[in-house]
């Protein structure tokens, strides 16, 4: 659980654990300033950030050229979730 009870430490590990499943990068926070640093090319393309937004980072895309022309699919297409 992210609430205070478990200390600050624990709270900020969590917070950049789930920044690096979302951006394929690793945060860094000194002071009041953040900053992140891509941990490879692969990590920022599979990041889940491009799933919750039905989308691909520029160019890199699974897609063959025109694929936009469709309809996309749903998103439980994107995540696995059938809900």
């Amino acid at each position: 659980m992210l609430n205070g009870s478990n200390g600050e430490t624990y709270v900020m590990s969590c917070r950049k654990l789930i920044f690096l499943w979302y951006s394929g990068a690793w945060a860094t926070v000194v002071g009041d300033m953040t900053s992140s640093q891509m941990l490879s090319a692969k990590s920022y393309t599979q990041g889940l950030a491009w799933q919750v937004m039905q989308s691909h980072p520029m160019g890199d895309s699974n897609y063959r050229y025109g694929y936009w022309a469709n309809k996309p699919a749903d998103l439980s297409g994107y995540t696995g979730n059938n809900n």
